[in-house]
This record gives structure tokens, sequence and C-alpha cells, in this order.
């Protein structure tokens, strides 16, 4: 049981009974005789065991399964909404600071609650199980959401972001999946979250590392490897390791895709064929030798960054995305990133030795 609970609503709900008692957290730490620290973590959605639960609920005198839920049983429907899933009303995030950090912690956690309430609801859409009450939810939600019309476009999918069962349905009957990992990548590319943050801004900001983890964990990890390719483009060593928003990236597993100038370096037979096929629209091995030798000198297929545009990975399966990561590269700038503050002797040896292995090989 414990495994299924979104505990972010969880904590949502035991903050709104405790504040509904007029307790602060230090009083409600007494009370349930646990540190200030784990009231915190509570209400964060994190730490909350399952003897946690059953105190809980009996201190507020409500059930195990209103609190599970995060829904009381006389709350009406849009107070539950308009507390855990409701993104309007928030101030657009372009700058971040003391006044309104507490708010953007509030927005992402929503943001989260909409993802997984929302790809839950479709699941039931897509099998006709949908409530009436549920499918009001799943309309109110969708509006959320973004569509790349382009992307679909580029397979054929004719698609609405209120009838994804219908997108996958078309993407079934032009590309018979089998694999259901690989629909969903493709489903990931086509919708999206909206989410009104100046990411650079978030990753940016000092004080501590939950908005930027959290934020990292809604964008997906494609959109985190191309932040970090970016970010680490014509930039020195020391501006690497100075960089917040970097180290963050990398901490979170972030990395880098190969860039114009290690592609110079491949040989035709290091290429796969099937990840050039998805590139270049070629169709026969002499084709796609010919577009290979163009397509290391021809710069305009390769964006101003280095990588092959910003949504390159699109065109790729999961292999040919895998195909596209530099790993060498990405070492090279965890070595850097954390060189300060975490066995530095080692990672400066990484450093030293992984150079000295590439100025050796030129």
């Amino acid at each position: 049981m414990i495994k299924d609970i979104n505990f972010d609503l969880v904590g949502n709900l035991i903050r709104k009974l405790r504040e509904r008692t007029g307790l602060n957290q230090r009083e409600f730490a007494k009370e349930m005789d646990v540190s200030d620290s784990a009231i915190c973590q509570w209400e964060q959605g994190a730490g909350i065991k399952t003897e946690n639960l059953y105190d809980i609920a009996r201190y507020f005198n409500i059930t195990v399964s209103e609190l599970i839920d995060g829904k009381l049983n006389e709350e009406e429907d849009d107070d539950y909404f308009e507390r855990n899933y409701n993104l309007d009303g928030f101030d657009s995030f372009d700058e971040i600071d003391e006044t309104n950090y507490d708010e953007l912690i509030e927005y992402l956690k929503r943001c989260k609650n909409v993802i997984k309430r929302f790809m839950m609801l479709y699941s039931l859409r897509t099998e006709a199980k949908l409530t009436k009450k549920q499918n009001g939810e799943y309309h109110r939600m969708s509006r959320y959401f973004k569509a790349d019309e382009a992307y679909a476009n580029t397979l054929n999918v004719e698609m609405c972001i209120n009838s994804i069962e219908e997108t996958i349905e078309r993407l079934n009957d032009l590309y018979e999946i089998s694999d259901r990992d690989e629909l969903d990548y493709m489903l990931y590319k086509i919708f999206r979250l909206r989410i009104n943050v100046n990411e650079i801004a978030l990753l940016s900001y000092e004080k501590d590392d939950i908005a930027a983890n959290e934020y990292l964990a809604l964008i997906g990890k494609e959109h985190c490897d191309h932040l970090l390719t970016k970010l680490t483009m014509d930039v020195t060593d020391d501006e690497i390791e100075a960089s917040l928003p970097i180290k963050r990236l990398i901490e979170y597993g972030a990395r880098c895709f190969y860039t114009r100038k290690r592609l110079q370096s491949f040989e035709y037979n290091d290429v796969d064929e099937d990840v050039f096929k998805q590139l270049t629209g070629v169709s026969n091995n002499v084709a796609i030798q010919d577009k290979y030798d163009f397509f290391k000198q021809e710069e305009k297929i390769t964006h101003a960054y280095g990588i092959y545009d910003v949504y390159s990975w699109k065109a790729y399966n999961r292999d040919g995305y895998e195909y596209l990561i530099d790993l060498e590269t990405t070492d090279r700038i965890r070595d850097i990133v954390l060189l300060k503050d975490k066995e530095p002797k080692k990672y400066y040896k990484n450093l030293v030795e992984r150079d000295a292995k590439l100025l050796g090989s030129k």
C-alpha cells in the first residue's frame, strides 16, 4: 500500500490540517513526538512511515483512507482540485528570489501532481473507465499541457491534446509499435506540461537544491541533456567549475551530446546506420556513406551550439538517442564541477589522466 500513495497530496493535507488546528510546525512536532524537521519533511511529502499515517489520522480524527487520498470526505471536489492541481493564479517565475521561492516550490509540486494525475486519468480514459467527475478533471488538466504539432506532423499524426488515445492509435497504425516504453517515449516527445519558469534563473538560485531538483525531475532527461550540452559549449574549464546550473545538471545525471568537433573525428565505421537513416532519410549503404561525408563537412546540418538542433533527439528512437551521448566529455565535465568539494584528489587525478590521454591521441 505504501508505495502507491502520492505523498505530495498527503503532505499537502497534513499542512492544511495543522494550519486549520492553529498549530505551527514546532507545536505539531511536540504533539507527534517527532523533530521539527520531521514535520517539515512530512509536509513536503517525504519521510512518512506507515505508523506515522495512523498516528496523524488519529490525531486529526480522520480516517487513514482520507489521509492517503489527500482528501477529506467533507471536502468539496473543487476545493480539493484547487489545493492540489490548480496551476492558475501563479505569477510567471521569470526571476526567483526570497519573495517567491516558497510559491515556486508549491507550483512545482502541483506540476508534479498534475502529471501523475493526468497520466492516471488518461490510462482510465483509454479503457473507457472514466467517471463523470474524473472526465471533468481530465479536461481541466489537459489545458496545462502543450503539444508539439510540428513533431506530430513529421510522424503524419493528427493529434489533439484532449485525444491522446487517438494519437496512440495513429502511432500504432503507422509504426506497429509493440514496445510500450518506446510508445511512451514517442508520446513524451509530443505532449509536455507547460511549466512557466525561467529555468536558468531557477538552476542558478543558491538557497538550496529543492526547487532545482523538483524542476529537473519534471522536464525529463532529454531536456536535461540538451541544457548541459548548451551550457558547456565554448566555455572555459573555470567557467564550467563556477557554474551552479552545470553542477546541478551533472549531479542530477545529465549527459552531453556529441559536438561538431568530436563528430569530425568519427569514422564511418563508427556510425550506427539505423540512426543515420533516421537523421538523413537515406535508405541504402552507398547513399548513407555519401550523406555521411556531406554531414561531416556541412555546418548547416548542425546547430550553433554544436548539436544537430535543439530538438534533434526527437528524430531518434531510444537506441539512437543513446548513440548521441558523449560519455567521455560528460565524465570530464563531471570531474571539473566536482573537483572543489567531492574528493578533489580523485577528480583532479581523473582530469589530468583523461586530458593527457586526449592530447596523446591527437
